[in-house]
């Protein structure tokens, strides 16, 4: 009998038997089919998405009501008119009164204050492995995910997404990857899908969104969009312009400009543009019998697969047929276990409106779920709303407020003149009026002999009922309710107001808004945790990540895909350095390291954020490479013999090259003195000092 150590396991590795793994990406279970067997079996899965759809419709009310308040539309409310009983918005009904609908917009001065906190203090997401080792590992795929960040130009998507959640309740983004054209290599992207052409459950109670198990948008593109995404050959072609054979060729330009009107009349079925093809993705969790496989070969897999008993039976009767050909016990030979597995997938599927496939399939994704990432707050109940929704009453009564000082002063006299008609003379009641109001004007008129009649000017001041006072106290309650009071805002405090009082003012203004910063930080982890799986299932190619800057050293700039290929990683989030106050603080101390001479200036210049660092680095690197082949010279010549002259070095010295220059950096040059006396010189030079 042989031992298993001498089975060929090569041989019985589950890719070279054929044990399928559903779980990998499978692409398209089908062809582009619009029979209309398949139309009628998704017509109930498009009603289910439409119920949801319409379901959300007071969620998507109420973000439009903030979004207008934000934007200015404050008179924008329908109200009925009591004398014609015609329905119009508040500003038409103002106007029909003959009054102005004046407007204070407070909450986008709120609005933009508490989004600029976010931008001045950025975040970081730092990748972990959840074993607590393989650093250089975990430096490479932070340096791959800022690499995501920085292509996509997260910053501003998450500024832009963080005011939408601020006025609606909700993010959403969208990560895909997609073929790039220019740089010839898949890329990761960061979408935000419309809020407004989303539907998902709406019976969603978790506040980690655990309990999502349908999710969607509608997609409005041109039918060239439609077809490249689609066709596989000229026959799907055809079918996708037959399924969309009622879509206008003639162009259209809209008549809505920059505005939201376009995206405020969507629905369900048809686009507002005649001109696009409506597509309606969706992802849906569905549950099947599958087996459980673990292979004894490989102890630490399990494999979720929908081949039936008999046919792991027949790949375990095949690898004991060749173990028992290379000369092993059929009682030694390990085989596949397996087990029935109740498994939960997530799939989609691409429809027309009518109920036609485009596409469907089994998530092709790692981490085995929808691309999107999605955060309601705050969810108690069911309930959604966000941040502008508290304070819209206070805001509302200011504008009541301001139109009725101004009605108020309408209606009270403004230097009426008073004349007595006896006076007029031989004036005219107009010539009267000019000559009063004339500069140095002159009137002449015979007084009554009986009554001393002379004209009068009667200035009535407006009556006084507070209106001021009650604007003013409205003002601190929407300080008071937003959270956001004049310290956080950077106004200037009242005199004598200690600074140690209007510091803790901002601190305590910045913890009322804490509870939506975390929610975003919460978002963003969840968010980067799927961008590292795409990174891990995408990236599959050894590239160079230098634009991620000087962060990170040159080996974790090198993204190598096999190194990372069996390590789950993490993500935390952490207070991000690149602000003014961060940097400062960085360079003064380095500066204080380096005067001390407890590191190069090497080191000083790889970590500082003066913007000449990089550029006098190189400089520095190449004044060491001539001293060093200059030494190198003047060693032969030494001892008689010719000078060397150093050859172009190839790619597999560049490691030796590195060795010299860390040996340049602390001054170890076969006992030659340091150069960083020079280093300094020229730093000081640069500076100014």
């Amino acid at each position: 009998m042989k031992d298993n150590k001498n089975i060929n396991f090569k041989k019985f590795n589950k890719k070279t038997i054929g044990l399928q793994d559903s779980v990998e990406p499978q692409g398209d279970v089908i062809q582009i089919d619009n029979s209309n067997t398949n139309k009628l079996l998704n017509s109930d899965l498009l009603f289910t998405c439409r119920t949801y759809y319409e379901s959300l419709s007071q969620f998507r009310a109420q973000a439009k009501r903030a979004r207008n308040y934000d934007q200015g539309k404050q008179w924008s409310e329908t109200v009925r008119d009591p004398k014609s009983g015609k329905m119009m918005t508040e500003e038409e009904y103002i106007i029909s009164q003959g009054k102005i609908p004046f407007k204070n917009n407070q909450i986008r001065q709120i609005v933009k204050n508490v989004v600029g906190q976010q931008r001045n203090n950025p975040t970081k997401s730092i990748v972990l492995s959840r074993t607590g080792q393989y650093g250089l590992e975990k430096e490479m795929m932070t340096n791959a995910l800022d690499y995501v960040h920085q292509l996509n130009v997260t910053r501003e998507v998450d500024a832009h997404c963080y005011h939408k959640f601020l006025l609606s309740g909700a993010i959403i983004q969208k990560l895909t990857c997609r073929f790039d054209k220019g740089r010839s290599r898949n890329e990761i992207y960061i979408d935000t899908p419309n809020l407004t052409k989303m539907f998902f459950n709406t019976d969603i109670k978790d506040i980690r969104i655990n309990d999502l198990n349908l999710i969607g948008e509608l997609i409005d593109s041109p039918i060239e969009a439609v077809i490249t995404a689609f066709a596989k050959n000229k026959e799907d072609e055809q079918k996708i312009r037959q399924i969309y054979s009622n879509v206008s060729h003639d162009k259209l330009i809209s008549a809505y400009g920059l505005t939201s009107n376009d995206i405020d009349r969507t629905d369900f079925m048809m686009p507002t543009d005649t001109t696009k093809c409506r597509v309606i993705e969706i992802w849906q969790q569905k549950s099947e019998w599958r087996l459980m496989v673990h292979d004894s070969l490989n102890p630490s897999e399990l494999i979720i697969t929908r081949q039936t008993k008999s046919q792991i039976d027949a790949l375990n009767n095949e690898r004991i047929k060749e173990a028992v050909s290379q000369g092993v016990d059929k009682n030694d030979v390990p085989l596949y276990e397996y087990e029935e597995h109740f498994y939960q997938y997530w799939c989609y599927k691409f429809l027309s409106p009518f109920g036609d496939i485009l596409a469907e399939g089994e998530s092709m994704y790692e981490h085995e779920e929808h691309p999107y990432v999605l955060t309601l707050y705050p969810l108690i109940d069911g309930n959604v709303w966000g941040f502008v929704t508290d304070i819209i009453d206070q805001q509302r009564q200011m504008n009541r407020l301001i139109i009725l000082q101004d009605m108020i002063i309408n209606a009270s006299a403004k230097g009426v003149l008073m004349i007595p008609e006896d006076t007029l003379g031989n004036y005219t009641p107009e010539e009267f009026a000019d000559e009063w109001t004339k500069f140095n004007g002159v009137i002449i008129y015979k007084p009554s002999t009986k009554h001393n009649h002379v004209p009068q000017q009667i200035s009535a001041n407006s009556v006084n009922v507070g209106i001021p006072e009650m604007i003013a106290q409205q003002m601190n309650m929407l300080k008071e309710i937003s959270g956001v009071d004049g310290a956080i805002q950077g106004q200037a405090p009242t005199s004598g107001t200690p600074a140690e009082l209007y510091a803790q003012q901002a601190q305590n203004s910045s913890t009322n808004l804490a509870d939506y910063v975390h929610t975003l930080i919460a978002f963003k982890q969840k968010r980067d945790y799927k961008v590292l799986k795409l990174i891990k299932q995408y990236f599959t190619e050894p590239m160079y990540l230098s634009v991620s800057g000087r962060d990170y050293s040159e080996t974790a700039k090198m993204f190598i895909p096999e190194k990372i290929a069996d390590i789950e990683f993490d993500t935390v989030i952490a207070n991000s350095a690149d602000t003014p106050i961060h940097r400062q603080m960085q360079d003064n101390l380095l500066m204080q390291l380096l005067n001390t001479q407890q590191i190069s200036i090497e080191l000083f210049l790889e970590n500082t954020t003066m913007p000449f660092a990089e550029k006098l680095l190189e400089s520095i690197k190449r004044e060491k490479d001539k001293i060093q082949q200059g030494q190198q010279q003047q060693q032969p010549q030494a001892q008689g013999m010719p000078p060397v002259t150093t050859p172009m070095q190839p790619p597999a010295a560049l490691g030796q090259q590195q060795a010299i220059h860390q040996q340049l950096q602390h001054g170890q040059n076969d006992g030659q003195p340091p150069v960083n006396s020079q280093s300094m010189g020229i730093l000081k030079k640069a500076i100014g000092r």
